[in-house]
């Protein structure tokens, strides 16, 4: 596979679900993206310190510590406050999604996850890498 030489390359997926990891992951290395993928807020933290990323992917409802508190934390710490992260959950409130925008969160994916979902916020973002916006009604 030829892997992506963009804007985004490696990302960073937290879920407490092994198997959404496996599914999104999956869905996400068939667009050439590296992922490594995670099942705490606390492992995500540990490798953050030592590998870079440049998109961070967040469950909301996970056990100890939702989505919106890890981002949270994320945007207050100097090295990762400008890694882009989105957050995708089953759960729509808008109060929760509110909160996640006032904490700097840069997008929210109503599950089921799909690579639409997540190209419309990279867009908005303007990280989309050229050759993709090109190839996206192949």
């Amino acid at each position: 596979k030829q892997m992506k030489s963009g804007l985004i390359n490696n990302i960073l997926l937290i879920d407490d679900f092994r198997i959404s990891i496996e599914t999104i992951s999956a869905m996400l290395e068939d667009e050439g993206y590296k992922v490594v993928g995670v099942q705490t807020p606390e492992s995500a933290l540990e490798i953050l310190v030592i590998q870079s990323f440049d998109l961070i992917l967040v469950d909301f409802l996970m056990p100890k510590k939702n989505g919106v508190q890890f981002a949270k934390e994320i945007k207050a710490m100097e090295p990762f406050k400008k890694i882009p992260i989105i957050i995708f959950s089953a759960k729509n409130d808008s109060v929760f999604i509110e909160n996640a925008y006032n904490v700097g969160v840069d997008g929210w994916i109503s599950k089921p996850f799909t690579l639409d979902k997540l190209n419309f916020y990279l867009k908005k973002l303007n990280l989309l890498n050229n050759e993709q916006e090109t190839n996206s009604n192949s």
